[in-house]
């Protein structure tokens, strides 16, 4: 239903990852993808220098 929209989307973004990343090697490496592309972090405020 309409409760689980975000859920629904969330989970066929990680399948996504699943399906392009077989080459992570390892469940950390995985979870940390997952983590940086869906996680909702604010890269703005990271400094790169």
């Amino acid at each position: 239903g309409a409760n689980n929209g975000k859920a629904e989307r969330t989970n066929g973004s990680i399948q996504e990852i699943k399906t392009i990343g077989r080459g992570y090697g390892t469940a950390e490496r995985y979870r940390i993808a997952i983590l940086f592309f869906y996680g909702g972090l604010d890269m703005s405020m990271v400094n790169l220098h």
